[in-house]
């Protein structure tokens, strides 16, 4: 992000028409910002899948074990869920 606003900003310093290739390269660290965010967004989805499945396999071994009362169970869920 850093290279593409110092990037931008030189361009409007010089005033004049950017070179293809600033633009080229500018396009190219837009395009690995965009990937990286995409690749942070999906590792935040599955540590959020695994936390919940986590979660819910602690209350079905709760629950199992005869530690947790079914009616504490759903309001747990239902607190966790919202």
């Amino acid at each position: 992000m850093r290279k593409a606003l110092a990037t931008l900003r030189s361009a409007r310093v010089a005033q004049e028409r950017p070179n293809p290739k600033m633009l080229a390269g500018l396009l190219s660290t837009l395009d690995d910002i965009a990937e990286r965010a995409d690749k942070q967004a999906e590792r935040a989805r599955l540590a959020a899948y695994v936390g919940g499945a986590a979660a819910a396999g602690g209350l079905v071994i709760a629950l199992a074990a005869g530690r947790l009362r079914p009616s504490v169970a759903m309001q747990t869920v239902h607190r966790l869920v919202g």
